[in-house]
């Protein structure tokens, strides 16, 4: 009868070990990882916008493009904008070089043959500009159409503007002329507005900037950025 008790307690005590032994096993779940999508940016190479008109006008387009753009393109947020002025190459670093230089880059974007386009894998699309034309024309007051503002009647001349427009797609293996268009936008300019001794209020003075023509050729530049946002934003 004791042997059997102590038999009984040595199974039992072996039951015990044994169990401590035996590892518990806690089931893992795995959550799904949730996959971020990382979205891709379109990026831009705007092109210096060339004045093929030889400077009819007393303004520097080029920079007055550039500055009031740097401020409008941060409306674009889903594009990246690459500079341009590593294309531009020099010997010396004049104005007058320069503005050569330039025109014979932008010049070839508005060619025929677009293949030279390849060299630029930067970006994802180019967009050129040229203005083509810049004047001021007399006009009679009798002569306006009705829907212009009564105070029109004061007006003597109209500042107008031709700007060539090409957005190229780069992606592909050949380049594509995705658009091409000429803008045109014209600003009325008060009496005497035209008459401006611009000797004295030369370009890019604060008394330029105060002039009735330097105020027509932001109005019209604003309008030029805003017809190129209309333009980016399809893409």
């Amino acid at each position: 009868m004791l042997s059997c008790l102590r038999k009984c307690i040595c199974l039992g005590v072996l039951c015990l070990v044994g169990c401590a032994r035996t590892p518990i096993v806690i089931p893992i779940v795995e959550e799904p990882i949730e996959e971020i999508e990382i979205e891709e940016v379109t990026s831009i190479a705007m092109l210096p916008i060339c004045d093929m008109t030889d400077g009819e006008l007393p303004w520097d387009i080029e920079s007055d493009f550039r500055d009031l753009w740097c401020a409008r393109q941060k409306k674009l947020d889903h594009l990246e904008f690459i500079s341009t002025d590593d294309l531009i190459i020099t010997s010396t670093d004049t104005p007058s070089v320069r503005r050569d230089a330039t025109k014979n880059l932008v010049g070839r974007f508005f060619g025929q043959n677009l293949e030279f386009a390849n060299l630029y894998t930067k970006s994802d699309y180019i967009v050129a500009m040229q203005l083509v034309h810049s004047d001021v024309e007399p006009i009679i007051p009798d002569e306006l159409p009705w829907q212009f503002p009564a105070e029109a009647v004061r007006v003597m001349s109209l500042l107008q503007m031709n700007v060539q427009i090409r957005l190229i797609d780069l992606r592909g293996d050949c380049p594509i002329l995705l658009a091409a268009e000429t803008f045109t936008t014209n600003v009325l300019l008060p009496e005497g507005g035209s008459r401006v001794d611009y000797e004295r209020a030369k370009w890019g003075s604060k008394n330029f900037r105060d002039t009735p023509w330097a105020i027509g050729q932001h109005r019209m530049l604003n309008d030029l950025c805003s017809h190129i946002e209309t333009l980016l934003q399809r893409l």
